[in-house]
């Protein structure tokens, strides 16, 4: 038999080599992505919650003013996935002014600018949302 037949059918250590180097970067490339995606969803399910949190709250608060309590309540912190979500509103008069009705009675109503946030850490993220509520502060007889 030929002996070069046989030395020219298999692959040298240099082409296995090669072969293996470029096997293991196209490896740690998928890894690396896998792990980026995962870390991603959890950042999104993170922020998603809080937004669910947030809007919940601004609603609370904006049916508080709206009845009169401008007071900030110390709301329980929100739980998802062993991650505390801090709670933060603030409430301020934005301005008062005076609706005459038409039977001359004045009715003054103030415009609250309540904001709430809600923050988490590790890593740190945090959003915010606003929004202006109106309430009926007195009511004065016309005079009678």
């Amino acid at each position: 038999m030929d002996k070069n037949k046989f030395s020219q059918s298999g692959l040298t250590l240099v082409e296995i080599v090669i072969a293996a180097m470029l096997l293991a970067v196209v490896v740690t490339v998928l890894s690396a992505v896998v792990v980026q995606q995962a870390k991603l969803k959890q950042r999104m399910s993170e922020e998603n919650f809080a937004r669910q949190l947030l809007e919940q709250e601004l609603k609370e608060y904006s049916v508080r003013v709206s009845r009169d309590d401008t007071a900030v309540h110390n709301d329980p912190p929100g739980q998802f996935d062993g991650k505390v979500f801090e709670i933060n509103p603030v409430i301020s008069t934005e301005k008062s002014f005076p609706v005459t009705l038409p039977n001359g009675d004045t009715i003054t109503y103030s415009l609250y600018r309540v904001t709430v946030t809600v923050s988490w850490g590790a890593p740190a993220g945090s959003v915010t949302a606003t929004t202006l509520v109106s309430n009926e502060l007195n009511q004065a007889a016309s005079g009678d």
